[in-house]
C-alpha cells in the first residue's frame, strides 16, 4: 500500500460518526482509511495521475509559496456554488504541469468586523475589486 501522505482529519465528519456510531475500534478505523486510500489510488490512476508526484502538494513543505485568492460572489453568474466558477477561473489561470494543494470556503464574518481589516492589509487587488461585504467573498488557499 502507498504510503498516506495526508489525512483531512479536521474536516472530515464522517470518520468520527462512524466510529461512534458503529462503535469502531481504532484497527477498523485503520482498515477503512487503508480503503478508502486504495480507492482514491484507483481513482487517480484512471485519470493518469500519480499519487506520489502529488506529494510536495499534500506535505508541509519549508519553501513552500502560498497566496489566498478572493472572488466576489456577487459577480459570479452560480449564485448557489459560486466557488464551481472561481475554482475554474484559478485552473485556467494555472499552468496544468504544476502541482498546487488547494483549499476554498467562503470567507464568514457576519459583522465585517475582522474580514475587511485583514484584507485592507493583507490584500494586493488584482482587479477592480469592491465587495459590498467581505462575506460574499469566496477564497481559494493555494500553496506548492
Amino acid at each position: 500500500m502507498a504510503c498516506i501522505h495526508t489525512l483531512n482529519a479536521r474536516g472530515n465528519v464522517m470518520l468520527p460518526v462512524m466510529r461512534e456510531h458503529c462503535a469502531w475500534t481504532d484497527a477498523r478505523t485503520f482498515r477503512e482509511i487503508q480503503r478508502f486510500h486504495s480507492d482514491l489510488l484507483d481513482v487517480l490512476r484512471a485519470k493518469r495521475i500519480d499519487y506520489a508526484s502529488l506529494r510536495s502538494a499534500l506535505t508541509p513543505q519549508s519553501t513552500k509559496h502560498e497566496a489566498a485568492f478572493l472572488f466576489d460572489e456577487q459577480r459570479c453568474e452560480n449564485k448557489f456554488a459560486p466557488g464551481v466558477e472561481c475554482a475554474d477561473a484559478l485552473f485556467k489561470a494555472l499552468d496544468p504541469r504544476t502541482t498546487h494543494s488547494i483549499l476554498g470556503g467562503e470567507l464568514i464574518d457576519d459583522r465585517d468586523q475582522i474580514a475587511r481589516a485583514l484584507l485592507r492589509r493583507s490584500a494586493v487587488v488584482a482587479k477592480d475589486l469592491n465587495f459590498k461585504h467581505p462575506c460574499f467573498c469566496y477564497v481559494l488557499y493555494v500553496n506548492n
